[in-house]
């Protein structure tokens, strides 16, 4: 579909988009159906070659194997075979490109890896913190609840009932501390009594 555009004295055709109701301006001509597409009406896998209609993200499907040589003997990694339809079009693609379309294409391409790996990355990084902040707050509700102890920099879940024996452990351990003192006080003829009036005494800092 074209439409003229008067400019001046020169009339200029734009022409738009092919698919129904559709009036925005075209992006492309579809390499299968060879119909003009707009952006809206492009592939999400190849936008800048094939409509909506002839590939869509199903269309770029893999198998996926373990990595076994002609003896039978696995090794490391994986075999990947390209399944889906996207894989046929962009053979027949390339092979019917001229040698400067193929030099275009490549340069292309080359920036879209390097896109689609940053937003790789981009998405990586944000599920990461995702993840982490789920953590923190199973950390969080854990401590509120008491089925936590903290040790330095290290977390650690433990029942309630071994957090219960650890508190009273503690409690013993501290009256067993408060008794060696008493006992050194006594050997030195001092009650605890006298000790505190002793500390109270003490010649306040800053003061003569």
């Amino acid at each position: 579909m074209e439409e003229n555009e008067q400019i001046g004295d020169v009339v200029a055709e734009t022409r738009v988009c092919t698919f129904e109701n559709c009036l925005v301006e075209v992006l492309g001509k579809c390499r299968e159906c060879h119909l003009d597409f707009c952006i809206d009406h492009a592939s999400e896998v190849d936008p800048a070659n094939f409509c909506c209609n002839c590939l869509v993200p199903a269309d770029a499907e893999v198998t996926q194997a373990a990595l076994v040589d002609s003896e039978g003997t696995r090794h490391q990694g994986r075999s990947i075979k390209p399944t889906g339809k996207a894989y046929r079009l962009s053979t027949k693609m390339v092979f019917e490109m001229t040698d400067q379309e193929l030099k275009d294409f490549i340069e292309h391409e080359t920036s879209v890896v390097h896109d689609i790996e940053r937003i790789r990355e981009y998405h990586m990084i944000t599920l990461g913190m995702a993840e982490s902040e789920v953590y923190r707050r199973d950390i969080a509700l854990a401590k509120k609840e008491g089925n936590v102890l903290k040790f330095g920099f290290e977390t650690q879940y433990v029942p309630k009932v071994q957090l219960h024996e650890t508190k009273t452990r503690n409690a013993k351990s501290t009256v067993s501390k408060s008794d060696k003192i008493a006992s050194m006080l006594s050997g030195l003829g001092i009650s605890p009594q006298e000790l505190a009036k002793l500390i109270q005494n003490l010649p306040k800092k800053g003061k003569k």
